[in-house]
């Protein structure tokens, strides 16, 4: 867990609060963001120097269901020089992979997270957008690392619809570089048999 600009701070005031303050106050925003870059690196630097850690996880939670709670100009105005700082920090630090976290829509934010430094988009979550890794994959490259994109709604609509499905992300299992898993809880129309049949589904598809 190596630390959040935003989704702390929207947290602690709310997403009006935090909204309204980007367009009234933009220089305290940007003293918040900065301060926490410092506060994460000066908690996370004693730890480093004793264990060697393959990701660094950071919580933002910064998009809905139609797309960023804030507008990618404020992204490039003010959070991406202290992304590159923090991630920057890590990777010096033997970090290998950088994750940002965020549900949502997030295809807007996606270019200026990889222009960031970020490494691993999570958890690309379905949702009412029909968001698929495979379209991700065509508009953003090859270098787009993900996880998630698995409709967890599937799961109890029996194994030829579970099967299908998984079958459809295949293609960008197999290039590498995306884990195929449910975004969040599965839901409860789900019954345990449901479960054991998707997760031998699963293997017979991505682990045969």
């Amino acid at each position: 867990m190596g630390g959040s600009l935003y989704g702390w701070l929207r947290n602690w005031m709310g997403i009006e609060n935090i909204s309204m303050l980007m367009y009234d106050d933009p220089a305290l925003f940007e003293d918040m963001v900065s301060y926490l870059t410092d506060y994460f690196m000066e908690l996370t630097a004693p730890v480093l120097k004793k264990v060697s850690f393959d990701l660094v996880y950071f919580f933002e939670d910064c998009c809905g269901s139609t797309g960023p709670l804030f507008s990618p100009a404020i992204y490039d105005a003010v959070l991406d020089k202290y992304y590159k700082k923090l991630i920057g920090f890590y990777k010096a630090n033997g970090v290998a992979l950088a994750l940002v976290d965020s549900d949502g829509k997030v295809d807007q934010f996606i270019p200026h997270w990889l222009g960031s430094g970020f490494d691993i988009i999570f958890p690309i979550e379905v949702g009412t957008w029909g968001a698929s890794p495979m379209q991700l994959r065509e508009q953003f490259g090859p270098g787009l690392r993900m996880m998630g994109g698995v409709d967890k709604h599937i799961i109890a609509e029996g194994e030829d619809a579970i099967r299908a499905h998984l079958m459809s992300l295949k293609p960008a299992v197999d290039a590498g570089g995306y884990l195929p898993i449910p975004d969040h809880r599965i839901p409860p129309e789900c019954s345990y048999q449901d479960m054991l049949t998707y997760i031998r589904v699963f293997n017979e598809v991505f682990n045969p």
